[in-house]
This record gives C-alpha cells, structure tokens and sequence, in this order.
C-alpha cells in the first residue's frame, strides 16, 4: 500500500542523495539525466478522454471514478456541450485528467460540430475510453464515428482505446440483478459476456481492450482501471493507479503501475550510464529499489 505521505518531490531527493553517498563514477550531465527521467514520471499528470454516443453514461462514470458529483448528469437531455476537464490532484503537481466529450448522436449539427472537437483533443490523450450503454442494440453513430474520427485521428499516434460497456444492471433479465452484492445474475452475467463479445467482433477489438462496469453501482470499476494501466506506456502507468481510489486499484494493476516505475527506472540508468561499468549500473538500481520499492 502506498505511504499515505508519500511525496515524488521527497523521495526523489532520497534517491539523489542515496546516488551522492554512493561515490558512484557518473558525470553531472548523467546524474541529471537519470534524476530528470524519474521525476517527470513520478509527476506525470494522465489524461483520459471520455467519450461515446449522449445518454451512455459518460458524467455518470466520471463522477463515480472521483468519488463525488463533479459533472451535470440529467436523464433527459445533454449535459455537456463542451469537453468538460475534470482533474484530480492530490499531491503537489501530480493528478490525472478526465475530459468528458459531448455525446456523439443528438442531432447530425451537433456532430459535425463535435467531430471538429473531438479531432482537435483526441491526439492530447493518453488513454480513451468509448462508452456504450450495454443493452444498446443501435451502434450506428458509435462505428460511424470510431471509423471515420477516431482511428484517422490516431492513425500516426497510437492511443490505447478501451470500450466501456455502462450501464451494465440494466441489462436483461435486469430482475437478476444482486442489489446486496452489486454483481449481475447468472443469465445476466453471461448476455453481458455475449456483448463484449458481439463489440469485439464489430468493432475488430481485442478481449483486453472492453469491458463492462455500472458507474453508479460500483461495478467493474476496478476491472476498468486494471484495463486501464495494463493498456498504458510503462512511463505512464504509474500516475494512473496512484490517485486512484484504493479499493479500485487491484493487485494486478498494482504490480503493473510498480512494474512500470521500475522499469523506466531501470531502462533510463542503463541507457544513461551504459558507457560505465556493470558495478555502476547495478548499484543505481539497488539504490532505486531502495526508494520505490515500498510505494504499494
């Protein structure tokens, strides 16, 4: 479990000074250079983009993922209009950015307006989340869009994508549903699994690359995040898992964000220091270890 105070600020000056101590045959320039590469990922600030056809769920879930009411949700008409950033930071510069699109679909004006939007943040993204409602059968407007705004935008940037089947209690029999533990029925489990499959399949995706939650009964969202660092960079997993509510983070998305750190670290001391000896390099990395081996 990550120290509740722990700050990037204090433990890269450990690891600094850990280096100092260390006598170790490095110029000024690679000290600088190793210090430099782990600070920027221990304070990098992700930005997710939330998007998908209007109604699918896209406040709903965003406030879920913070844990309080940051954005308008209404069950008759289109709150956002604009892409509405929401951010979390809870340590110095550190946080993570959701920005939630205008729902594609309302009306063909308003989607010629949203695709010039959309174009102009896609590329600005880490990671994208494309929500539709899990007992939609209409997904017209989502492959219309996914094929000729999302992929043409993303074609010389690749920008991990997750489809995020919402509001996934009300799929049928939604009278399945578990109201004490918040889990689907047993039919109901298995017509869930049937559409990830069937979005899989028409959208050409990777089982990995959808899954189902219901934002406002704390279903899936650990899986979703846990999809979430595993599609990441290793230089950006990280700041995914680390703001976090504590309960949606999994061992599994624990040890990959870990994993990630440690081996930016890593890869950044040897490429660095590559021209010193093998005694450098293994000694900069037990003094890493040192340092962030304990942040989960």
């Amino acid at each position: 479990m990550q120290e509740p105070d722990f700050q990037p600020g204090q433990a890269l000056a450990q690891f600094k000074q850990l280096i100092d101590r260390a006598e170790l045959q490095l110029t000024s320039q690679q000290r600088q250079q190793i210090l430099g590469v782990v600070n920027q990922v221990l304070n990098y600030h992700a930005v997710v983009g939330v998007m998908g056809k209007t109604g699918a769920g896209k406040s709903s879930l965003c406030n879920s993922l913070f844990g309080a009411t940051v954005t308008e949700v209404s069950d008759v008409g289109a709150c956002t209009r604009h892409p509405n950033e929401i951010s979390l930071v809870a340590k110095g510069d550190r946080g993570l950015s959701l920005i939630d699109m205008p729902g594609v679909g309302e009306s063909t004006q308003r989607d010629v307006d949203y695709k010039q939007l959309y174009q102009e943040w896609l590329p600005k993204l880490d990671c994208i989340l494309w929500l539709i409602k899990a007992d939609d059968r209409a997904l017209s407007v989502d492959e219309t869009f996914y094929r000729d705004v999302v992929l043409p935008a993303l074609a010389d940037k690749p920008i991990p994508i997750l489809f995020v089947l919402s509001q996934a209690d009300k799929v049928e029999p939604c009278r399945e549903w578990n109201w004490q533990f918040q889990t689907p029925g047993f039919m109901q489990a298995a017509n869930i699994r049937a559409k990830e499959a069937l979005i899989c399949q028409q959208f050409k995706l990777s089982p990995k690359s959808v899954c189902s939650i219901s934002a406002e009964e704390n279903y899936g969202l650990p899986g979703l995040l846990e999809k979430l660092v595993l599609a990441l960079p290793a230089q950006k997993k990280w700041a995914m898992a680390r703001e976090a509510k504590a309960e949606w983070v999994s061992a599994a998305a624990k040890q990959e964000a870990q994993d990630g750190l440690w081996s930016v670290v890593v890869g950044t001391v040897k490429a660095v220091a590559k021209e010193a000896c093998d005694y450098v390099v293994d000694r900069i990395t037990t003094l890493a270890s040192r340092v962030f081996g304990w942040l989960w």
